[in-house]
């Protein structure tokens, strides 16, 4: 039978709280069963993923749209290993055991029989705010293939579908410096994987905004282009409205959009302090009081570019909780700014004849470590082989300018 279902969708983006969210909904996971909605478990397991569970699956779903099907090397079971898996991922080995066809058929049997049983279901991962960019159409692909909603984002007559929760940030460039953080610390880079950024934040920043598809400091774009593909609804909490309100995000979220049992803005039934771990910062002076200024009234100009989107065209489908600073003033005397001119006026206004953009400048001393080895390894054993043969060459008594030798170094 076809029963009303919501499944909520918490793609990020980055550095808006999403982990923090994720830790809350994952660690009270049979709380929220108990209130009808479920948080799924791992491929081909039972009970509840933790709360990164999910972080690797975009890319199975996506595997054969994003080269991360490519075969890399075997298992113990001669099944092909997949790229783009990652380590940290609690449910790893259930997605490095399985093809992408696999996972895609857990999952839509997994979507389909808590249609059937009367359950919503809430899932989160950051890759799914990937939709700005080239593989946009493979994740909405991917997702309808596995959603219960024949082939669609949302059921036709609008009554269950797929909704998503997006957070903005106040003030708003306060984003870009978390996202500078987690840039600038991460580890050391290794052959095949991310590197750290090394360098001042306006060099990051230089760098960032130089890359046009970003939609991460875009959140209002990230919920819209969800909107544009099919969903039936969206949920926008304005971040600093709800910290002054005196809310947690995580209980915003659960109260506000999921609709457990909340009072004053908490959920009822989960108690305790709401401790946020993920928490990074940098050292950012070197943009100053002025630019940061400049940087918040470019995102807001930003995200006046949707007002009449989601105020007036979609207000029957979006929802905004704790709107303080969000569309501050209805953006009455702000001149609304498109990504991509918010973006060349970001760039325009830290990168300068000291600071350009250098896609190169993400090294490290452990990458830099790692590849001066690997050429000292090769070379030498490029050296020993020359060597040995010439030390064959002569045995034969063949004159070594009769042998040519490419040897091309990259």
């Amino acid at each position: 039978p076809t029963c009303t279902m919501r499944i909520l969708l918490l793609p990020g983006p980055s550095k808006t709280g999403t982990t923090h969210v994720q830790r809350f909904i994952a660690s009270n996971a049979e709380f929220f069963s108990q209130h009808g909605w479920l948080w799924p478990p791992c491929p081909f397991s039972t009970g509840h993923a933790s709360a990164g569970g999910f972080a690797n699956l975009m890319n199975a779903l996506v595997a054969k749209d994003s080269g991360c099907g490519k075969k890399k090397d075997k298992d113990k079971d001669g099944k092909k290993k997949r790229e783009c898996i990652s380590p940290k991922d609690p449910c790893t080995k259930k997605y490095l055991g399985a093809s992408p066809d696999e996972i895609r058929d857990f999952y839509k049997k997994m979507f389909a029989e808590a249609q059937k049983n009367g359950l919503n279901v809430v899932f989160s991962a950051e890759h799914f705010s990937g939709v700005g960019g080239e593989l946009g159409p493979a994740i909405f692909s991917a997702l309808r293939s596995v959603l219960p909603f024949n082939g669609g984002l949302a059921s036709r007559d609008g009554a269950s579908g797929l909704e998503v929760a997006t957070v903005v940030r106040d003030p708003r460039e306060a984003q870009l410096r978390s996202i500078y953080a987690q840039s600038s610390q991460g580890p050391p880079v290794t052959l095949g994987g991310r590197s750290r950024f090394v360098g001042p934040f306006r060099g990051w920043l230089c760098n960032y905004f130089s890359q046009k598809s970003r939609i991460t400091p875009n959140p209002l774009g990230l919920a819209a282009a969800y909107i544009e593909a099919g969903a039936s609804a969206v949920a926008v909490v304005d971040a600093g409205g709800a910290e002054e309100d005196g809310v947690d995000l995580a209980d915003a979220i659960a109260c506000g959009v999921m609709g457990v049992p909340c009072k004053d803005g908490k959920v009822i039934g989960i108690e305790g302090e709401r401790r946020r771990d993920n928490v990074r910062a940098a050292e950012t002076s070197d943009v100053g009081e002025e630019e940061n200024r400049q940087l918040r009234e470019i995102l807001e100009a930003l995200d006046c570019s949707y007002y009449d989107y989601f105020i007036n065209k979609h207000a029957n489908i979006t929802k905004i909780l704790h709107r303080r600073n969000l569309f501050r003033e209805k953006c009455r005397g702000t001149d609304p700014l498109i990504q991509v001119k918010a973006y060349a006026k970001i760039k325009d206004l830290v990168c300068d004849s000291n600071v350009s953009p250098q896609p190169n400048t993400t090294v490290s001393i452990g990458g830099i470590w790692l590849t001066a080895t690997m050429y000292l390894v090769v070379g030498n054993a490029l050296g020993l082989l020359i060597f040995m043969r010439v030390l064959t060459l002569k045995k034969r008594q063949v004159p070594i300018a009769t042998r040519q030798y490419n040897i091309t170094s990259t």
